[in-house]
């Protein structure tokens, strides 16, 4: 949802200067902004996934079990 947001005020930011709302220098400072945040959120959406993701066994020092 944070990363919509972000994506959604980039628009919006965009859209201001466009309509002289805002000065396109400051509309560019905010912008790049914004872009160094969605850098930040991806690196935290793919950390947290890497995170869920399940792991592989780890192999066990137990000796091996034979059958008789």
């Amino acid at each position: 949802m944070a990363i919509a947001s972000a994506f959604e005020l980039e628009y919006h930011l965009i859209l201001a200067a466009e309509l002289a709302i805002i000065q396109r220098s400051t509309s560019v400072q905010l912008e790049s902004q914004v872009k160094e945040i969605k850098r930040m959120l991806a690196g935290l959406i793919s950390r947290v996934r890497l995170e869920e993701s399940p792991r592989p066994a780890q192999p066990t020092n137990s000796p091996p079990t034979t059958d008789h």
